[in-house]
């Protein structure tokens, strides 16, 4: 019977975790950014593409557990980086699947991960609900919704949150950095402008995190939520990619045979939308 030293085994183990993870390098894709993900909850993901100048459209391919067939969502492109918001409905436990299909100027496919990503997806692991997730509700932005940085400004309400907490021992975080200091707390509500925010913001996903304590100082939960940040002209871009052409007709006509008139009026209106891609 062959005996192998320990050594060599850890080197067969090296060779092979590295062979692995050199088939996932993307020559397009450098970063996916990817916040915690909360059932019922939509989910903000961004990209950091390498060549954008390459990269013509950006698609989020992705699917639930249990489900066979992916569902596509297109991304938003602004400078390198590539934006995507999951719906609620879409995010359950324990997790669900995508890759990313990449379409270049010059026609070719590309996907992340690069090998068998329908058969070997990425995989995001979901948290269930907590009944005290309702106690605090982030106003603006939206959870998951795709904001101009230009227009950013934070409002949390605490109007519902349990009398057992202690209001001004709460804290706001912005991409893990404690920007309480910064922000303006009342008994109901927190309001925080990213303009003075010590560092500027990069496009893509970003995380508001709050956190409650009780009367006692001791943690009693937090919550958190997920945003996209663009530029306004990304957006107005998007919006104009959608095309709306109408054309229409009436008809009126009389006919007299003998002494019987008979009137006709008809109508038709013809109306087609296109979008970019």
């Amino acid at each position: 019977m062959k005996t192998y030293q320990p050594w060599i085994l850890l080197f067969a183990l090296c060779v092979g975790w590295m062979s692995s993870a050199l088939a996932q390098v993307s020559p397009y894709v450098t970063t996916v950014r990817i916040p915690d993900a909360l059932e019922g909850h939509p989910l903000s993901i961004s990209i950091e593409l390498a060549q954008q100048e390459q990269i013509k459209r950006v698609v989020m391919k992705f699917r639930q557990f249990g489900e066979s067939e992916y569902k596509e969502l297109e991304m938003l492109i602004s400078g390198r980086t590539a934006i995507v918001r999951l719906p609620e409905k879409s995010i359950t436990p324990p997790y669900i699947e995508y890759f990313v299909e990449l379409t270049l100027t010059s026609g070719r496919k590309a996907t992340y991960p690069v090998e068998f990503p329908e058969t070997n997806p990425q995989k995001i692991q979901v948290k269930p609900t907590n009944p005290k997730d309702r106690e605090v509700r982030i106003l603006s932005p939206e959870e998951g919704e795709t904001v101009a940085v230009e227009d950013l400004a934070v409002a949390v309400s605490l109007f519902y949150a349990s009398d057992h907490i202690n209001r001004q021992a709460t804290r706001i975080f912005l991409d893990g950095i404690d920007v309480t200091k910064e922000a303006v707390l009342t008994d109901d509500a927190i309001l925080y402008s990213p303009k003075n925010f010590d560092r500027p913001l990069d496009l893509g996903t970003h995380t508001l995190r709050i956190e409650l304590k009780d009367k006692a100082g001791q943690p009693y939960h937090s919550i958190q939520s997920n945003f996209n940040l663009s530029t306004a002209l990304a957006i107005e871009e998007k919006k104009a990619e959608l095309q709306l052409l109408g054309s229409g007709q009436v008809e009126f006509r009389n006919e007299k045979i003998d002494t019987v008139n008979t009137q006709y009026l008809r109508g038709d209106f013809q109306t087609s939308g296109s979008w970019k891609f």
